[in-house]
């Protein structure tokens, strides 16, 4: 049974763009929600506090929180000059070096059309009213140290990327 060379030579792409693609979103992955009253806190009410409603007007309620959320999304989304602008990039290199231009462009437009649901929840944060009901307090001091932690890496990947993926 021969093998495709073409399939070998993607799936190298494809390997070698997923060791870029983890760089980036290892360090931007790490600045996920966890202020309390924010979707992936587990507690008695996670039914209510999975869904985006409780995003509703977050920057009312704790600023940080709806800012370090807005960066993470941003940097998920691909925008430069974000970390996850970074592996994105890497990942459409490797694929336009190996020759892969229609996959190259369907990546592309998949980016462009999944910022839509990163504007939606950051839409949520940002530019709704809270909720009644929804928990009002201030930020614990280990969620604020955390974020502050996960924010030191991804300014590092934004300003000197070369610099720390050489060393990762």
């Amino acid at each position: 049974m021969a093998q495709n060379p073409r399939g070998l030579e993607l799936a190298a792409v494809a390997d070698s763009a997923r060791l870029d693609s983890r760089r980036g979103h290892r360090i931007t992955g790490l600045a996920e929600p966890s202020e309390p009253g924010v979707p992936g806190r587990r507690g008695a009410d996670d039914e209510r506090q999975d869904r985006l409603d409780a995003l509703k007007g977050l920057y009312g309620r704790r600023p940080f929180a709806a800012i370090m959320i807005a960066i993470a999304m941003l940097s998920l989304a691909g925008l430069p000059p974000l970390p996850g602008f970074v592996a994105k990039f890497l990942i459409f290199r490797n694929v336009l070096d190996a020759g892969h231009v229609g996959l190259a462009v369907a990546g592309l437009v998949a980016s462009y059309l999944g910022l839509y649901f990163y504007l939606r929840v950051i839409q949520y944060m940002f530019m709704n009213e809270a909720e009644a009901s929804a928990a009002r307090g201030t930020p614990r001091r280990y969620a604020a140290l955390a974020s502050v932690l996960c924010l030191v890496p991804a300014l590092l990947l934004m300003f000197f990327p070369g610099w720390l993926l050489d060393r990762l």
